[in-house]
């Protein structure tokens, strides 16, 4: 199993993902419409079953 989370900020998000009880490296992502390609690019690297974890502040979430 593969754990995402993710930390929603106005700017940008930060993304770790968990694997074999094993943290991998902090990615930052710019929170953009550029920059949501990179966010699914990310998530691709990993085969399901993934659970997804997402902390959202305010608004920034909804795109």
């Amino acid at each position: 199993m593969v754990f995402v989370g993710i930390d929603v900020g106005s700017t940008d998000g930060v993304v770790v993902t968990r694997h074999n009880s094993k943290s991998g490296q902090a990615t930052r992502l710019d929170n953009t419409a550029e920059g949501h390609p990179s966010l699914l690019a990310h998530g691709k690297k990993h085969s399901p079953p993934m659970r997804i974890c997402l902390e959202a502040t305010g608004v920034y979430h909804l795109d």
